[in-house]
């Protein structure tokens, strides 16, 4: 098994500190995860499954996810 992800930023109301109730709640297998209110991410980063769907109402941070997910090697420039 893969070791789960860390958020990369803090979030204020973040669920890290209740992933393992998350985790023992949620179901051993899906196939999507729908994370309406991602903020840091650490449900999404916590699992591994195929599709992932996140969103926030902080149009800033989701930007960020994309600009991570799809030009991840000119962020690392930038940095």
């Amino acid at each position: 098994m893969l070791p789960s992800l860390k958020p990369f930023v803090k979030w204020v109301g973040g669920k890290t500190q209740f992933l393992d109730i998350i985790n023992l709640l949620s179901p051993v297998s899906f196939n999507r995860l729908i994370e309406p209110f991602v903020g840091g991410g650490a449900t999404f980063l916590s699992k591994r499954t195929k599709q992932v769907i996140i969103n926030d109402t902080n149009q800033d941070l989701i930007t960020t996810y994309r600009i991570i997910k799809e030009q991840p090697q000119e962020l690392l420039k930038l940095l």
